[in-house]
């Protein structure tokens, strides 16, 4: 059956959006993806692996119940892996998979499940196979924690030297894992504030205990405060919690230079 302008709710689908799905569907066949003999807009590849092992890769271009296909023309890709026992190599076969994807420019999309669900093997999609396209929180190096050789994630390759582990996890050892994590702290320390007196970076007391152990060379400080040297203009700098308690308690020159030149009280009266 060849394709039709239809969701799989028999809704009709625009001349635009099908001129996109055409031409998606016509690249799929190419890399010896078959479009469904009952279900329009739904095609599969085959692929034999070692042991007698198979897998079968679907690619769903008739839109879903939460996003239609006008929303978003891109195929869904989903799969049948019954016979492959590890997710980490599951993942593996999905990536190669995607990679023949994006080489023909067919973009895909996964379902919600697979891509936002903590079961769903797309969970966490960058972290455990865009090594080029890690995204961390502001204490990024602590999503990869235990990922070394607990956690189920990662495709068998390590993220940091590549090496072909064979197992889960994002790294094939503690080496790797904490240099990854020297090389995130470091790269935190270029984007915190800096103290204005002393001119460390600050940061907070958890990624200072990291830093001791990691990097016990980085000479940092802790605790941002915003230290006012002008109430009624509201000018501030920016200082570590040390340095804000030697401008307040200490009388040497290079601290009295940045008391307040009023009192917060003042305001009141102006």
């Amino acid at each position: 059956m060849s394709m039709q302008p239809i969701d799989r709710f028999g809704r009709k689908i625009s001349y635009r959006i099908y001129s996109i799905m055409c031409e998606y569907g016509a690249r799929l066949k190419s890399i010896g993806y078959i479009e469904a003999t009952k279900k329009p807009n739904l095609f599969h590849r085959s692929i034999k692996l070692e042991n007698k092992r198979s897998v079968v890769f679907f690619t769903d271009m008739r839109g879903t119940e939460m996003i239609s296909i006008w929303e978003d023309p891109r195929p869904i890709l989903f799969w049948n892996l019954d016979g492959v026992e590890f997710r980490w190599e599951q993942r593996r076969i999905i990536l190669s998979e995607i990679n023949l994807l994006e080489k023909i420019k067919c973009p895909t999309r996964f379902s919600y499940y697979q891509d936002a669900e903590g079961g769903g093997l797309a969970f966490g999609f960058s972290a455990a196979f865009k090594n080029d396209n890690i995204t961390c929180s502001a204490l990024g190096w602590r999503c990869y924690e235990n990922c070394w050789d607990e956690t189920d994630c990662g495709d068998g390759y390590c993220m940091v030297c590549g090496k072909d582990f064979s197992n889960r996890g994002l790294f094939c050892s503690e080496d790797c894992y904490k240099l990854l994590l020297k090389n995130k702290l470091k790269e935190h320390l270029n984007i915190v504030p800096v103290c204005s007196l002393c001119g460390k970076p600050i940061v907070d007391d958890t990624v200072k205990e990291d830093l001791d152990v990691l990097l016990p060379d980085a000479d940092t400080t802790t605790r941002l405060h915003k230290h006012h040297l002008s109430y009624k203009e509201n000018r501030t700098i920016i200082v570590c919690a040390s340095c804000h308690g030697k401008i307040h308690n200490r009388k040497e020159e290079e601290y009295l230079k940045y008391r307040p030149v009023d009192k917060k009280k003042d305001l009141s009266g102006s």
